[in-house]
């Protein structure tokens, strides 16, 4: 995992699902198509849309994983864009950290 930091999160307060369906595009929808990243590094956020909750950074080189936490059953981001910390359950649901 690159951009990989260590993290203790407080209380986490959730903050509700972004839920998103993927499908498949077509080469006319890809020409339009501007950034925005789908987890696949495995973990208990995978396969959910990863977007920064303060901000709506997008672009996964701006976001950095921070912390795995099985307790919590969650992934743990940072947005270097503009400092926020979050999570994403294995449900979809993110929360403030």
């Amino acid at each position: 995992m690159d951009n990989v930091e260590k993290i203790i999160p407080g209380e986490a307060k959730k903050l509700g699902k972004k839920v998103k369906i993927m499908r498949k595009l077509d080469d006319d929808q890809l020409e339009v198509v501007s950034g925005g990243y789908w987890e696949r590094k495995g973990g208990y956020a995978n396969g959910y849309w990863i977007e920064c909750p303060s901000c709506g950074n997008t672009i996964e080189g701006r976001i950095a994983t921070a912390i795995l936490s099985h307790d919590l059953e969650m992934d743990g981001f940072i947005c270097l864009k503009c400092g926020y910390q979050f999570g994403v359950d294995a449900d979809g649901d993110y929360y403030a950290l």
